[in-house]
This record gives structure tokens, C-alpha cells and sequence, in this order.
């Protein structure tokens, strides 16, 4: 006679003294591997994607500044006239990583750069009576491209968080070919003396003519079924900023027997630049990092 089976009884699945385990727990196990490999998969590649980010942002760049100036100065009753010229020459080398097939290289792109610039300058001031001045200047000048815009390597990084971006890949990269940014500047001002010269109150009016200004150019493409975002530095065909700026300072501020400095300047500014785009000339109003309104004070 059999004895009787408890309830929820299940029969015994041993081999040889070795138990196997029911169907759904062999289910969970397989579960628990393919995600550890999922997860040292995902590990393995974003470990790849920083290694070869970090090689690729790993540039060098020297630059040899050798200046000279000269400044003439002729002086009548009530006039000055202040004339000049700087000599900027500037020697430039840049070591770029380099990749293939999306593999880093531990081998450098070398690439080397010069340029010369002569930077004159005029400037008159006159001194009318009741303390103002008129001053009135012309100068030439340049802004050199910061170190990464001309050495960066190209880097791409795959799979951005930005929901606004179409892009699966966006890639950056320098230029090695471009140009310091050149600009005339022209300049009148008239400024008010008081308080035994410790006080001045100031109007100028500016205006720069630049041309090669740098800007960032993004262009968009499809590439094998998916689409890139490329950025890369460009010189501007040209650019115009105007402006004016209203001052004051006063260096005799006396406070509980302390004296402070107190000035306060506001900026009004407008320009526009012209660059290509796929060989269209286009316009935008507004300068890079320009604002329309600029406000500042100190109290020192």
C-alpha cells in the first residue's frame, strides 16, 4: 500500500545525486546571464569609447609670439597727435591625434603655421576748455584662434541624451587652416574732467570692420543609413560691430573716512557678419557671443 502524497508535492529530478532544477528557474538563471553579459558588453564599449575620446583630445600645440612696436608723439598747444605700428609675428606648431577605421593611433599629425602682421595706429586728442577732451583713434588689430581650433582632432561621440538633436553621431574637429580674426577699429570719444581730474564722465562711439572672424560651422548629413552633425571652425567672409558706450568714474568716493573708486558703464551694440554655407553667402545679425546691452559697475 502507498502512503498517501503531500500536498503540493513535486516528484525528485535527481541524476546521479545531482539535482536539476525545475523548468522556470532554469529560465530566471538564463535571464541573469544574458543580462551580466549585456551589462560587461555595455562596460567593454563605453571603457573603448572613453579610451579613444580621451587619446583623441590629447593634442599639442606651441606658439612663437615675437613683437615690435614704434610710436611717434608731436604735441602743439592744445592738440596731440600719437602715431604707431606693431610688427605681430607669430609661429605656430600643432601636434593632432590621429585615427583609422575608428581605432586611435598613438601617432601624431604635425602640422606648422606663420604669419606676420603690421598693426598701425593713430590717435588725436584735443583739449577744449571746461575740462573735455575729444579724442578721436584708428588702430589695427587681430585675435589668433585659440589652441583648439586649430588642433583638435576629429572626435565623434555616438548615441548624445539631447532629444532636440536629429543627429545619431555628432562630430567635432579643428582647422588647421584657419586664419587669426582681423579687425579696423575706429574710435571718438568726448570726455567731461571733474573733481580735480579724479572724476570723468565719457561718451565713445565705436566701429570694427573684421574680416576672417571665427565662428563655429555645423552642417548635417546622412551617411550609410544614419546622420551626422559635423562642427567645425571657419573664418567669416566679414563682420561689422558698432556701438556706443556711455562711462563714469570717480576716484574720491569718501565713506566713513575711506575713499573708493566708483564707476559704472553701459554699452549699446549692434553688427552683423557674412560667411558661406555650402556656397551660399549668408548674413547673420548678430556677432558671435555679442550682446545688445552691456551694464557694469565696481566699487573698489
Amino acid at each position: 500500500m502507498k502512503s498517501p502524497k503531500p500536498r503540493n508535492y513535486r516528484p525528485s529530478t535527481s541524476i546521479r545525486g545531482s539535482s536539476i532544477p525545475p523548468p522556470e528557474i532554469r529560465h530566471k538563471r538564463s535571464q541573469s546571464k544574458v543580462f551580466r553579459t549585456l551589462q560587461l558588453s555595455q562596460s567593454a564599449a563605453n571603457a573603448a569609447t572613453s579610451k579613444y575620446n580621451s587619446t583623441m583630445s590629447d593634442y599639442r600645440y606651441r606658439e612663437d609670439v615675437t613683437d615690435g612696436y614704434l610710436s611717434l608723439h608731436y604735441a602743439l598747444p592744445k592738440t596731440v597727435f600719437i602715431a604707431g605700428v606693431r610688427a605681430d609675428n607669430v609661429n605656430y606648431t600643432s601636434w593632432s591625434p590621429t585615427s583609422s577605421n575608428g581605432i586611435a593611433s598613438s601617432n601624431f599629425a604635425r602640422r606648422n603655421g606663420s604669419y606676420i602682421n603690421p598693426l598701425p595706429s593713430f590717435d588725436i586728442v584735443h583739449h577744449f576748455p571746461m575740462s573735455i577732451n575729444l579724442h578721436a583713434s584708428y588702430s589695427r588689430s587681430i585675435g589668433r584662434p585659440t589652441p583648439s581650433n586649430i588642433a583638435q582632432a576629429e572626435k565623434m561621440t555616438c548615441g548624445s541624451s539631447d532629444e532636440t538633436s536629429i543627429a545619431t553621431c555628432t562630430i567635432s574637429m579643428g582647422n588647421p587652416n584657419l586664419r587669426p580674426r582681423k579687425a579696423h577699429n575706429f574710435d571718438v570719444a568726448l570726455d567731461k574732467f571733474f573733481d580735480h581730474d579724479n572724476g570723468v564722465l565719457s561718451a565713445t562711439f565705436f566701429s570694427k570692420i573684421i574680416s576672417d572672424d571665427i565662428y563655429n560651422q555645423t552642417s548635417i548629413y546622412s551617411q550609410d543609413g544614419e546622420i551626422y552633425e559635423s562642427t567645425t571652425p571657419m573664418n567669416a567672409t566679414s563682420s561689422i560691430l558698432r556701438g556706443v558706450e556711455f562711462s563714469a568714474l570717480d576716484r574720491s568716493i569718501a565713506v566713513l573716512g575711506q575713499v573708493f573708486d566708483l564707476s559704472v558703464n553701459a554699452t549699446w551694440m549692434q553688427g552683423h557678419m557674412h560667411y558661406y554655407e555650402n556656397g551660399v553667402l549668408m548674413r547673420t545679425n548678430h556677432l558671435i557671443y555679442q550682446p545688445d546691452v552691456l551694464v557694469n559697475r565696481a566699487v573698489t
